[in-house]
This record gives structure tokens, C-alpha cells and sequence, in this order.
């Protein structure tokens, strides 16, 4: 008597079976590293905004110095003079808005921005030849980034350059950087710092 020797194979359901599992096995991991990066770019991108937030708060700082230093005098002696270089930024409600080029301190004062949807409509720039953001024309080593920058300054008082008759007086800088995410996503997204601001330190 002579046996026939069968080979045993997959069939075409446990092959598929087998192709399923080994998928969902793969789409787990490559899910969490998709998510992974998102949220590193999300994070890199806030970061970045905080900073060119923080970037115009320091300015507004420096303008409100030098004009105090050129004034001879303490801007607690003279009102008008704290915020002197800085009046198309300053309103009594905040509705004033510029923008700001701190690396090249041009112009002289800020400039009043064209505001669409209550930020500015103009895009902050990176100069990839200098290493800097600004506001400067664009060109081969200067183009546009995701990020618009708004500057407002509330002064209680209204007047851009004054505030109470000779003392101390404060006004209340606020900076709002807008974006979308680099990877195109149509949710804008936005970092605002607020700090206040003397006369007299």
C-alpha cells in the first residue's frame, strides 16, 4: 500500500487574516509618530510666536528708554515724553495697532498697520541672509513667514504722550503673534503677551 504525501499551504482566509493583523500592527506605531510630529511642529511654531511676542514687548521697552534718556530730564518730570516715539501703537481702548522692526529700529515710530479681522495684515518676514525677522521688503534672502505681529498700547489717559499731570503714570503694552500651522492647517492660532508699562522704571 503507497500513501500519498499532501503539502499543507495558508489558505486565501488565514493569508488575509495574517495581512490584516500585521497592518493594524504597523498603523499604531506609524499613527503615533504622525501625532508626534504634529505636535512638534505646533510646539516649534508657539515658540516662535512667544519669543516675536516677547521681541516687540522689549522694543516697545527700549523706545520708551532712549526717549526718556533724550528728554535730560525723568519722564515722571515731563508726561509727555514716555511714549513720545511711540504714538501710532497707543490709544485709550487698544484700537490703535502697528507693527514693529526691532532689528532695524525703522521707522522712528511704528508703524499703524491695516488691520483685518482686529490683527494686522502685514507678515512678518525672515531675512535668511542677516539670521532675523523683519519688516523689510521681501527679496531673495528676505520672504514671508506664517506669523503677523500686533502691537497696541492702552494709556488709560487716551493722549498718546501724556498721562496724569507730572507722576508716575502706567499704560498696558499688548502683543498678539497670529498663524496657521506649518503644515497648512486653516485653524489660526495665536500667542498674546501683555505687560505693563511706567514712566518712571
Amino acid at each position: 500500500m503507497t500513501y500519498k504525501k499532501t503539502n499543507k499551504g495558508f489558505t486565501l482566509i488565514e493569508t488575509l487574516v495574517a495581512v490584516l493583523l500585521l497592518a493594524t500592527a504597523i498603523a499604531g506605531p506609524l499613527t503615533i509618530a504622525s501625532s508626534a510630529l504634529n505636535s512638534a511642529l505646533v510646539a516649534k511654531d508657539q515658540i516662535t510666536a512667544y519669543f516675536l511676542a516677547q521681541d516687540a514687548v522689549e522694543y516697545i521697552r527700549y523706545k520708551r528708554d532712549t526717549a526718556c534718556l533724550a528728554a535730560g530730564s525723568p519722564c515722571t518730570t515731563d508726561p509727555t515724553v514716555w511714549l513720545s516715539t511711540v504714538t501710532n501703537c497707543v490709544s485709550a481702548t487698544g484700537a490703535t495697532k502697528c507693527f514693529v522692526d526691532s532689528t532695524s529700529n525703522s521707522p522712528a515710530n511704528p508703524t499703524v498697520c491695516p488691520v483685518v479681522g482686529g490683527v494686522c495684515n502685514q507678515k512678518i518676514r525672515y531675512d535668511s541672509t542677516n539670521k532675523r525677522f523683519t519688516h523689510a521688503a521681501t527679496s531673495g534672502s528676505v520672504k514671508d513667514t506664517i506669523f503677523t505681529r500686533t502691537v497696541s498700547i492702552i494709556n488709560p489717559y487716551g493722549a498718546s504722550t501724556s498721562c496724569a499731570p507730572a507722576g508716575k503714570c502706567e499704560a498696558l503694552i499688548v502683543v498678539t503673534v497670529t498663524w496657521n500651522n506649518s503644515n497648512n492647517s486653516l485653524v489660526p492660532r495665536n500667542v498674546t503677551v501683555r505687560e505693563s508699562i511706567f514712566n518712571w522704571q
